[in-house]
């Protein structure tokens, strides 16, 4: 239900909602904060960490008998 509900806000989002990644951005740290243009925070920090998550959630499924494969987590080639 949660993927449904994300899927469905992405595609609301429109190109011009987007900047050109030189807005900066305050994200707190370990007790402090830093502030990056955008394009180095979805780059460095925001990407890494969702595909973290991705292969970890992909890496708990298989240990539990899931069957999926590269394919699964790639998605489909003609889309």
């Amino acid at each position: 239900e949660r993927l449904r509900k994300t899927i469905a806000h992405l595609k609301t989002l429109k190109p011009e909602q987007f900047d050109d990644g030189s807005r900066m951005v305050t994200f707190p740290t370990q007790g402090d904060s830093k502030t990056w243009p955008s394009a180095r925070y979805l780059y460095t920090r925001v990407l890494p960490n969702v595909f973290f998550h991705c292969t970890t959630t992909y890496n708990i499924l298989r240990h539990n008998g899931v069957e999926i494969g590269k394919a699964d987590f790639l998605g489909p080639l003609d889309g």
